[in-house]
């Protein structure tokens, strides 16, 4: 048929499921069982939501990390444009980061904290 059967249960959608329901309604095939979105497979909170950064950006020497509301330690990666990793520590909030060692260029970031994985850019002058 045309419209395969699709269930959405427990309310509205995040943008994820939305997705995820896209893309599995673009590859139904006839017979495939109901979509069944689980509600403790959703995210609670979107990642915009977040409150997380890192400063001065772009900065020359020295890096903060500002942590999500109840964190207080977590893995830092910085990334540079080759795909080579520059930076692989343990961070704690309020903790600096000499990045006195690392050439000019843009940088990755990733932190890693509470099971979960934040990511944005950082300038390096």
């Amino acid at each position: 048929p045309n419209s395969p059967p699709v269930t959405v249960y427990d309310g509205a959608l995040t943008t994820d499921e939305m997705l995820l329901t896209y893309f599995i309604y673009a590859d139904y095939q006839e017979g495939d069982e109901d979509i069944n979105l689980d509600p403790s497979l959703s995210v609670e909170e979107s990642d915009a939501q977040v409150r997380w950064d890192v400063y001065p950006n772009p900065t020359t020497d020295a890096l903060q990390v500002q942590f999500p509301t109840g964190v207080v330690r977590g893995h830092i990666t910085l990334i540079d444009a080759a795909g080579r990793v520059a930076l692989d520590q343990e961070v704690w909030a309020g903790q600096a980061l000499s990045l006195r060692a690392l050439p000019a260029g843009v940088y990755q970031v990733q932190l890693q904290a509470e099971h979960r994985l934040y990511t944005t850019s950082l300038v390096k002058q």
